[in-house]
């Protein structure tokens, strides 16, 4: 589906205006580095760590703070969201849902807390066999930890914790611990400014935030998880009749350059942000590609919104769903 994917991608030079250049987009879940464990002696059981004691300074992304430590461990402490734009519940289902996408091997899921007392953060654990194609290649067991820890004042904050499961039994409790009662040590956060301070750390759309599900790469109104998008554009009101027409008809024009007949174009009632609009859905039988399309005013903003993933039309990723979806 890759050539589906980069005409989707095309779309963003139909809407003219030029995008601010932007620092290019980390991984919501921050690649892993892995290397062997390092085997203690046997007569010399490894003592526990103290939070963070293992860690490299933090360095600012746009989904947080990032630590390093150990030989393998990646500890990602979250921006704060409004729990009234979504739940805990919500955010864990969706990185759930997001892994079991951009990962083809087989991934166990354990539901628990992180920690006892009472409010303690929901958390998920999971495991997976990654194969690494070194020579000779050989398979690498992955466990994390992924917690939503409350940041006070009805905000919430994710929290993450993956690596190499010597590592992380060793590392992950404690620090994602220390992270839920308050923070790091002064000491391990970023020395410098926050690049990102000031900058859409989580997209909107007409002043609502659009939630980045775990696993996906967003940059400006792009919103990137391997087999599903989402992407909008507001735009004037005195250019919305021209950049409507121009997007659908050189939307579909560009489509069937690449496919030909396997395009149908049919209108189908949608719901844009909980409003029902008329939406253009777009459907490439032979790549089972399903493109949604509306360009409707919302909370005082034109905005023109498109969707695409594979599969049935009822199959509507996690990233579309409260945006952009058939009724």
């Amino acid at each position: 589906m890759h050539r589906l994917t980069l005409t989707i991608l095309l779309l963003t030079l139909l809407c003219a205006c030029r995008r601010e250049e932007t620092p290019d987009p980390v991984p919501t879940q921050p690649a892993l580095e892995v290397s062997a464990p390092v085997q203690a002696p046997l007569s010399e059981p490894q003592k526990p760590l103290l939070p963070f004691e293992s860690c490299a300074p933090g360095v600012w992304t746009v989904e947080g703070v990032v630590w390093r430590c150990g030989e393998s461990v990646s500890v990602v402490w979250g921006y704060a969201v409004e729990s009234s734009s979504v739940s805990a519940r919500e955010l864990l289902g969706g990185f759930k849902n997001s892994m079991e996408r951009v990962r083809e091997e087989d991934i166990l899921w354990k539901q628990s807390t992180l920690g006892s007392q009472r409010g303690a953060a929901p958390m998920l654990t999971y495991a997976f066999t990654e194969r690494l194609e070194e020579m000779p290649p050989r398979d690498v067991r992955v466990t994390g930890v992924y917690a939503v820890a409350s940041a006070g004042a009805s905000r919430l904050r994710t929290l993450h914790c993956s690596g190499l499961p010597q590592e992380v039994e060793r590392i992950c409790g404690p620090t994602l611990g220390e992270l839920a009662l308050g923070g790091a040590p002064a000491h391990l956060m970023p020395g410098d400014k926050n690049p990102y301070a000031g900058t859409s750390l989580v997209p909107m759309l007409a002043g609502r935030q659009v939630i980045v599900p775990g696993g996906c790469q967003h940059e400006d109104h792009v919103i990137d998880c391997g087999d599903s998008q989402l992407m909008w554009k507001t735009i004037e009101e005195t250019d919305a009749p021209h950049l409507e027409a121009l997007a659908k008809d050189e939307f579909e024009a560009t489509l069937r350059r690449s496919y030909g007949d396997e395009v149908r174009r049919r209108k189908r009632a949608c719901e844009l942000l909980g409003r029902e609009v008329s939406c253009e859905h777009f459907e490439v039988r032979s790549e089972q590609g399903q493109i949604l399309f509306a360009a409707a005013r919302a909370q005082g903003q034109r905005a023109l919104i498109f969707c695409f993933w594979q599969g049935t039309l009822r199959d509507v990723p996690q990233v579309c769903q409260g945006v952009l979806e058939p009724r």
